[in-house]
């Protein structure tokens, strides 16, 4: 587990490197990595939030992702239907 949360904190890091640097207007967009509890409540393990702030308009949007690890055999490159959605990744979103 130390490993998984280390993998989505490089993530959230990553995200938020790329992403702080952009501004368009009033627009900001902020990453989190969630805390036990924040996972615990919203069974999501990163979140990446929009807000616009115009004088005429006003809107937030989240994106929320849960981290499951991906058991691909090495030399062979993922893909969504070799197996590990049906088989690994939905019985762990099912936990």
């Amino acid at each position: 587990m130390e490993k998984e949360d280390q993998i989505t904190g490089a993530l959230v890091s990553m995200l938020a490197d790329k992403l702080s640097g952009i501004r368009i207007e009033r627009i900001e967009i902020k990453t989190k990595a969630f805390s036990l509890k924040e996972e615990m409540e919203t069974k999501a393990d990163l979140g990446v939030l929009l807000n616009v702030k115009l004088p005429e308009y006003r809107l937030s949007k989240v994106f929320i992702a849960q981290a499951k690890i991906c058991k691909c055999e090495r030399g062979f490159a993922f893909s969504f239907s070799d197996g590990n959605i049906t088989s690994f990744l939905l019985d762990q979103c099912s936990k």
